[in-house]
C-alpha cells in the first residue's frame, strides 16, 4: 500500500463502502449499501457484520474475489444479486456506518450526510452516493458523486 497521506485505503480497509442508497425515491422501497474488495486477494466475510443504523452479519462461508464487490439491500435481491435483508433502516439525515470482521476489529467505516456538500439528489431523488474510484478510502467524503 502506499504511505501515509494517500487516497488510498489503508491496510485495515480489505473491503470497503463503495456506494449507499440511504434514501430511495417515493415508491422505492430498498436500501442498501455496497462493499468492495481493493485487494487483489480472496477475502472470507464470513461472521463480518455491518453495524451502524443497520446491522447485518454476513453468512459463513461468504467470499468476497479479488475487486468484487457484495450489495446488502433492506430487501434480498433488490437491486439483482443482493443479499440481505439487514435489520434497521439508513437514516435520511445522514449517519456512520461501520464493517467489523468476526472478532470485532474494525475494517472499514464512513459517514454520509445530506447538509451543503453532500448531491441532494441522493437524498430522496432516487440516486446514489458512490465513490469515483472503488479504491479510494471511504472517509475520502469529497470524492463521492451521484450515480
Amino acid at each position: 500500500m502506499c504511505g501515509t497521506g494517500t487516497l488510498f485505503a489503508g491496510p485495515d480497509s480489505v473491503v470497503t463502502f463503495n456506494e449507499i442508497h440511504y434514501h430511495p425515491a417515493e415508491g422505492e422501497v430498498a436500501e442498501w449499501v455496497e462493499l468492495h474488495n481493493q485487494m487483489a486477494i480472496r477475502t472470507d466475510m464470513s461472521g463480518w457484520e455491518l453495524r451502524g443504523g443497520i446491522q447485518f452479519k454476513f453468512p459463513e462461508g461468504m467470499i468476497l474475489e479479488p475487486g468484487a464487490s457484495v450489495v446488502v439491500s433492506s430487501v434480498a435481491g433488490s437491486p439483482s444479486g443482493a443479499i440481505g435483508p439487514f435489520e434497521g433502516k439508513l437514516n435520511d439525515g445522514g449517519e456512520e456506518l461501520r464493517l467489523h470482521e468476526r472478532h470485532g476489529r474494525m475494517m472499514d467505516a464512513m459517514t454520509y450526510g445530506d447538509g451543503d456538500r453532500w448531491p441532494g439528489a441522493a437524498d430522496g431523488g432516487g440516486l446514489t452516493l458512490a465513490k469515483r474510484l472503488p479504491e479510494l478510502a471511504s472517509d475520502r467524503l469529497a470524492e463521492l458523486l451521484v450515480r
